[in-house]
């Protein structure tokens, strides 16, 4: 590579030309030293199986970005009392919204919502569910903890 300065004469389009050619080659090795980088280290999706009290989901992330499913399945909990915990359901470390986060919830073919606060604890809004129920749930958020393992 050589270096090139204004007021070179008109032959140094050859310089030009051949420190493209340096600069464009697939194989040519680069040395760094002192570097810093910012962001963060992008990767595939994960997609795991996990217990949300006592109902199955599944739940995704890729980036910082969380989709959780619960697939239909019968209520397994009596009764239910508006904007309260949702007994034992909770979305586990690694997938916690950064704040709150609004699920959709179809209970025997009617919505509802689901609020998810950023400790992982689930909220919702229907008093209408018991063990005739037909449960199942979706959202997605933004969060802040670290990649799960």
């Amino acid at each position: 590579m050589k270096q090139i300065f204004r007021g070179m004469d008109n032959s140094s389009i050859d310089v030009i030309n051949a420190n493209f050619n340096e600069l464009s080659d697939p194989n040519r090795a680069i040395t760094a030293q002192n570097v810093t980088v910012t962001g963060y280290i992008a990767s595939k999706a994960k997609v795991t199986t996990v217990n949300i009290g006592q109902l199955r989901g599944i739940i995704t992330r890729s980036g910082n970005t969380v989709f959780l499913s619960i697939p239909p399945q019968p209520w397994p909990y009596s009764g239910a009392t508006a904007w309260t915990v949702a007994y034992d359901m909770v979305v586990p470390v690694g997938y916690r919204p950064t704040s709150s986060a609004v699920m959709n919830m179809i209970n025997n073919y009617k919505t509802s919502l689901l609020k998810v606060d950023g400790t992982g604890a689930i909220f919702f809004t229907d008093s209408d569910v018991n063990g005739n129920t037909n449960f199942e749930a979706f959202g997605n958020w933004q969060t802040n903890d670290d990649f799960p393992a």
